[in-house]
């Protein structure tokens, strides 16, 4: 879903039903910043704020959001994407940082099939990119973690 998507009334009153209490437009915009469109993530977050308190929950949903950056970031270091074990998840991420937020970073001639890819996230529970198959092109999941990818250095960078 859009961010234009999650402010309508609609939207916001069920998110209301999940926090507890009215949902402004200010909670939205924070809340899919940092994990985007996804439902799930986001009801997530509004059921523990309500519980917890808003500020809690962003800061518990942060921390997971780049432990989630550092599992993508170390698929490099485990076998990589695909039988070739090709090593270019920390390269991804700069070309998905690179790109636009709502552009993506195209699938052209890359050394390893969006299958490949896939596999790869999925068995490190690794999720901060997600490949699209309408716009054939690799996206962050949110616009935080977008700009987490800006910085993002492999396990051999960082060890320099």
């Amino acid at each position: 879903f859009t961010l234009e998507e999650f402010k309508t009334a609609e939207a916001k009153s069920q998110f209301s039903k999940w926090f507890g209490q009215k949902v402004e437009d200010s909670h939205v915009e924070t809340v899919f910043n940092l994990v985007g469109g996804v439902v799930g993530m986001v009801k997530g977050i509004f059921e523990k704020a309500e519980v917890v308190g808003f500020d809690r929950a962003l800061s518990e949903q942060e921390n997971f959001v780049s432990h989630d950056c550092d599992c993508f970031r170390i698929i490099d270091s485990q076998g990589g994407f695909g039988p070739d074990q090709v090593r270019k998840a920390c390269w991804l991420a700069r070309q998905v940082a690179n790109s636009p937020f709502l552009q993506c970073f195209p699938n052209k001639n890359l050394p390893f099939a969006p299958v490949d890819f896939a596999t790869a996230v999925r068995d490190r529970s690794a999720h901060p990119i997600y490949y699209d198959p309408v716009a054939d092109a690799y996206c962050a999941r949110s616009p935080f973690v977008h700009s987490m990818m800006k910085s993002m250095r492999s396990v051999e960078e960082l060890s320099k």
